[in-house]
C-alpha cells in the first residue's frame, strides 16, 4: 500500500475535514504497522471522552459501549479489539491499526481515520457519516448497512469489502479502490467516485443515481439490477461489456452532452468541455465551472447560487439562469418541479413564478413575494412562510403540513385540497381564499386570523391558539 499523503497533499483534493496530518511522522506507512499483540483489558462502557490513548496499545481490548468522543488513538494498536456500539465521534484515529476490530454499530461520525488500517474489520451498522477515511485500508472489511453518507474516502482501499445496503449518499471516493467489492442494495446516489477502481465489483439493486464515475474503471463489474439513471460518466470511463449507457439513462459529461435538468450541484466541472451541451434547467448550485468551456451551451432556466464558480469571461445575466439566494429576483421564473428543499430564499421576488410541483420542503421563504405564483401540488412541508405574500396564489393540492404561515397574506389564494395539517396560521389573512376540501386538522390560528366567509375553523379541526406569534 502506498504511503498516505501528508496534510498538504490530502487537502489539495478539496477536503474541508481535519486530516490529522500533524500526527503523521515523516515516511509513515500504514501497512507496516506491527502485528497486534493481544492484551486483556476490559474497558466496557468506560468514559474515555477526550482521552489520549496513544502509547500502550489496546490490541484485543474490550471497549464495547465505551465513549471515546474526541479521544486520540492516533498510531495506536487497536487490532482485534471490540468496540461494539462505542461512541467514537470526532475521535482522532489517524493511522491506527484496527485490523480485525469489531466496530459493529459503533459511531465514528466525523472521526479522523486517515491512513487507518481497518482490514477485515467488522463495521456492520457503523455510523461513519462525514468521517475522514482518506487512504484508509478497508480491504475485506464487512460494512453491511454502514452509514458513510458524506464521508471522505478518497484513495481508500475497499477491495473485497462487503457493503450490502450501505448508505454512501454524497460520499467522496475519488481514486478509491473497490475492486471485487460487493455493493448489493447500496445507496451511492450523488456520491463522487472519479477515477475509482470498480473492476469486478458487484452492484445488484444498488442506487447509482447521480453518482460521478468520470474516469472510473468498471470493467468486469456486475451492474445487473443497478439503478444507473442520471449516473455521470465521460469518455474516460471504462464500462462493462454489454452496458448501454444511453439505454440505462446515464449522463455523458462532455461536449454536446444532454444534461437537461441534471443535478450537477457541487460537482467539480473545472476544465471540462461543455460547449454545445444542453444544460437547460440544470442544477448548478455550488458547482465549479471555472475554466469550463461553455460556448453555445444552452443554460436557460439553470439554477446557480453564490457558491457557483463560472469561467472568468462568463456573463450570467445574459444566459437566462436563475440565482437561488435570499432577495433574489425570480419574478415570472419557471421553476416547475425544481428541487429546492431547505434553500434560503427569504425576501425573494417570486411573483407570478411557476413553482408547480416544486420541492420546497423546509425552505425559508419568509417575507417572499409570491402573489399570483403557481404552487399547485408543490411540497411546502415545514416551509417558513412567515410574512410571505401569497395573495391569489395557486396552491391547489399543495402540501403545507407544519408550514409556518404566521402573518402570511393569502387573500384570494386557491387552497382547494391543500394539506394545512398542523400549519401555523396565526395572524394569517385568508380573506376570499378558496378552501374547498382543505385538510386543516390541528392547524393553529388566533383571533387575528382572517378566514373566508362561511369557513368554520372549529369544524375543520383547527385549534385556537391565543399565544401571540
Amino acid at each position: 500500500m502506498n504511503a498516505p499523503p501528508r496534510e498538504a497533499d490530502a487537502s489539495s483534493s478539496g477536503s474541508t475535514m481535519p486530516l490529522g496530518g500533524e500526527l503523521a511522522p515523516e515516511g509513515h506507512r500504514a501497512a507496516v504497522i506491527a502485528e497486534p499483540h493481544r492484551e486483556t483489558r476490559d474497558l466496557t462502557a468506560a468514559d474515555l471522552n477526550g482521552a489520549d490513548l496513544r502509547g500502550p496499545g489496546l490490541a484485543g481490548a474490550t471497549l464495547d459501549d465505551a465513549t471515546l468522543i474526541g479521544s486520540n488513538v492516533a498510531h495506536t494498536n487497536v487490532a482485534a479489539a471490540t468496540l461494539r456500539r462505542a461512541d467514537c465521534t470526532r475521535a482522532h484515529m489517524f493511522a491506527a491499526n484496527m485490523r480485525g476490530a469489531d466496530l459493529s454499530s459503533a459511531t465514528l461520525a466525523k472521526a479522523v481515520l486517515q491512513g487507518a488500517v481497518l482490514r477485515e474489520a467488522n463495521l456492520r451498522h457503523a455510523n461513519l457519516q462525514g468521517a475522514n477515511l482518506v487512504w484508509a485500508d478497508l480491504r475485506d472489511s464487512t460494512m453491511d448497512a454502514c452509514d458513510m453518507a458524506d464521508a471522505h474516502a478518497d484513495k481508500a482501499n475497499l477491495s473485497g469489502a462487503r457493503l450490502h445496503g450501505a448508505q454512501m449518499r454524497g460520499a467522496r471516493l475519488d481514486g478509491a479502490t473497490l475492486a471485487g467489492a460487493t455493493l448489493a442494495d447500496a445507496d451511492m446516489s450523488y456520491a463522487r467516485a472519479r477515477r475509482a477502481d470498480f473492476r469486478n465489483a458487484r452492484f445488484p439493486g444498488a442506487c447509482l443515481t447521480g453518482l460521478d464515475i468520470r474516469g472510473a474503471d468498471l470493467r468486469g463489474a456486475d451492474l445487473n439490477g443497478a439503478d444507473l439513471r442520471g449516473t455521470f460518466y465521460d469518455a474516460n470511463t471504462k464500462l462493462p461489456d454489454r452496458v448501454d449507457p444511453a439505454a440505462e439513462g446515464m449522463k455523458l459529461v462532455g461536449s454536446g452532452a444532454s444534461l437537461r435538468r441534471a443535478n450537477l450541484s457541487g460537482m467539480d466541472l473545472s476544465g471540462v468541455n461543455l460547449s454545445g451541451a444542453d444544460l437547460t434547467a440544470a442544477d448548478l448550485r455550488g458547482a465549479n465551472l471555472s475554466t469550463c468551456r461553455l460556448g453555445r451551451a444552452a443554460l436557460r432556466g439553470a439554477l446557480y447560487d453564490d457558491d457557483t464558480t463560472f469561467p472568468r469571461s462568463f456573463r450570467v445575466g445574459s444566459k437566462g439562469l436563475y440565482r437561488i439566494a435570499p432577495g433574489a429576483n425570480l419574478k415570472e421564473a419557471t421553476l416547475r418541479r425544481a428541487r429546492l428543499s431547505a434553500i434560503d430564499m427569504s425576501g425573494a421576488d417570486l411573483r407570478v413564478a411557476d413553482l408547480a410541483a416544486a420541492d420546497l420542503r423546509e425552505a425559508n421563504l419568509e417575507g417572499a413575494g409570491m402573489d399570483v405564483a403557481n404552487l399547485s401540488h408543490a411540497n411546502l412541508r415545514s416551509a417558513r412562510l412567515r410574512g410571505a405574500n401569497l395573495c391569489r396564489a395557486m396552491l391547489t393540492g399543495a402540501v403545507l403540513h407544519r408550514a409556518e404561515l404566521c402573518r402570511a397574506a393569502l387573500r384570494g389564494a386557491d387552497l382547494t385540497r391543500a394539506d394545512l395539517t398542523l400549519a401555523d396560521l396565526r395572524g394569517a389573512d385568508l380573506t376570499d381564499a378558496r378552501m374547498k376540501e382543505v385538510s386543516a386538522r390541528r392547524a393553529i390560528y388566533d383571533a387575528r386570523t382572517l378566514f373566508p366567509a362561511g369557513f368554520d375553523p372549529h369544524a375543520a379541526g383547527m385549534t385556537l391558539e391565543e399565544r401571540v406569534a
